[in-house]
């Protein structure tokens, strides 16, 4: 966390990770976790020569047994600073959001090492 790692076109910062949300979103619009959400917050910087679109399906978490689980763009819409469905940022702009992927709760395992596998 903290360090900034490079995939593709994009270069990820991740900043803050917060585990075993239960909820995201306000009391009338919102989305309940089938086990946990997973919210990483980070910022992207397009370090390509032309617009790049960042898109939170192409991102992963993987928790201590190596399994991988996906973003949950549903539930990324709820989150108030989701700036991470689909944004295009022109060359050296960074950008701030947070994406979510929701992880079943094992016991022994945690949803902790975000990944990439954007093109």
């Amino acid at each position: 966390m903290g360090d900034a790692v490079r995939d593709g076109k994009f270069e990820f910062t991740v900043t803050k990770v917060e585990k075993g949300v239960a909820k995201v979103g306000d009391e009338y619009l919102n989305e309940k976790a089938q086990g946990q959400f997973v919210l990483v917050h980070m910022t992207v910087k397009n370090i390509g020569k032309e617009a790049q679109t960042f898109y939170d399906g192409n991102q992963t978490l993987r928790d201590t047994d190596g399994r991988k689980f996906d973003a949950d763009s549903e539930a990324g819409i709820y989150l108030d600073d989701s700036n991470a469905f689909l944004t295009t940022s022109t060359p050296a702009t960074r950008s701030r959001g947070s994406w979510c992927s929701t992880c079943r709760r094992t016991r022994g395992s945690s949803c902790t090492t975000p990944r990439s596998r954007a093109a």
